[in-house]
């Protein structure tokens, strides 16, 4: 049965209840309308997430264009979370977690940054690379860039960027949640599609005394963090929440750039020693690297004098 509607509007929240069976909904493309509803609730939906689904299906316009980033945000499928996307025949579909675009083009999904950087390491990506966050993550274990050259990595340049609100790449890691490793040109920018509001946050939850949220080490330059939320509560001295570390090889971590971050602990009580921390190795400083209009609070113990 196929049923084909106007424009798909939502001025209040509201939910659409697919059947049983094999259906569909068809909507006119709707990124002209103005969405002053907060969330439009799918239930009924069966498949996987960034697939065709395989009983009542919705779409939205006739390519991936139909719906703009925002409207695709305020979209739940039931059981599957907030944020949705479509297809390129404009079938809506719920977003996967983590998605890779190379020149416009959809590559591969993945579900934790660290099956992202796995996969680039391993040559399965290369040349210029957009990491699109489309939801939340918890990283079990360190999501680790290495250098493009080091065996088979051959990436140009990543950007990496949430496209619903508040997306949090997460972890409770005695060591580092994000690093990298020698990479070059990766750029984290927590607003959505570039462009909009801050929205992404990057938290590592442990307190133990070798947390770290990012760490750039082994000559890792030129690389940007910018508009993000970064909280950690690691408690050594001699490292920080953003760690330039050493490096054992090139020029240090150099021309790196932090800037219009909040960076704190993960609360008023489990607070960092350091926020911000650079060590560097000797022969292989690390410098010029930019930190600026950042806001900073909420670290150093309040035991410590």
């Amino acid at each position: 049965n196929t049923e084909t509607l106007g424009t798909l509007q939502l001025n209040t929240s509201a939910t659409i209840q697919l059947g049983t069976g094999s259906h569909t909904l068809t909507f006119a493309a709707s990124n002209s309308q103005s969405w002053n509803g907060e969330l439009l609730t799918i239930n009924g939906w069966s498949g996987s997430e960034g697939g065709s689904g395989t009983g009542g299906r919705i779409f939205v316009g006739n390519n991936s264009n139909g719906l703009t980033a925002s409207q695709l945000a305020k979209i739940e499928f039931t059981g599957f979370g907030t944020g949705a996307i479509l297809l390129s025949t404009g079938e809506l579909v719920p977003a996967v977690k983590i998605q890779v675009w190379k020149s416009g083009l959809f590559q591969a999904s993945y579900s934790t940054l660290k099956q992202t950087f796995d996969a680039i390491n391993a040559g399965t990506h290369t040349g210029a690379l957009e990491i699109r966050l489309n939801k939340s993550t918890n990283e079990g274990s360190s999501a680790i860039l290495n250098a493009s050259g080091t065996g088979s990595a051959n990436y140009s340049s990543i950007n990496i960027f949430p496209t619903a609100a508040n997306i949090i790449i997460s972890g409770s890691l005695n060591g580092n949640l994000i690093q990298l490793n020698g990479a070059d040109n990766v750029r984290f920018d927590g607003r959505m599609n570039m462009e909009g509001a801050p929205s992404l946050s990057i938290i590592n939850n442990n307190t133990g005394t070798d947390a770290r949220t990012i760490e750039l080490i082994n000559s890792a330059e030129n690389n940007a963090f910018e508009y993000l939320t970064i909280k950690g509560a690691g408690t050594e001295t001699s490292i920080g929440t953003v760690n330039l570390s050493t490096s054992s090889a090139g020029n240090g971590n150099d021309n790196n750039v932090i800037a219009f971050c909040k960076i704190s602990g993960i609360s008023n009580t489990a607070r960092a020693s350091n926020t911000i921390y650079s060590a560097g190795t000797s022969g292989r400083e690390n410098i010029g690297n930019t930190i600026r209009n950042n806001e900073i609070f909420d670290f150093l113990s309040r035991s410590t004098n």
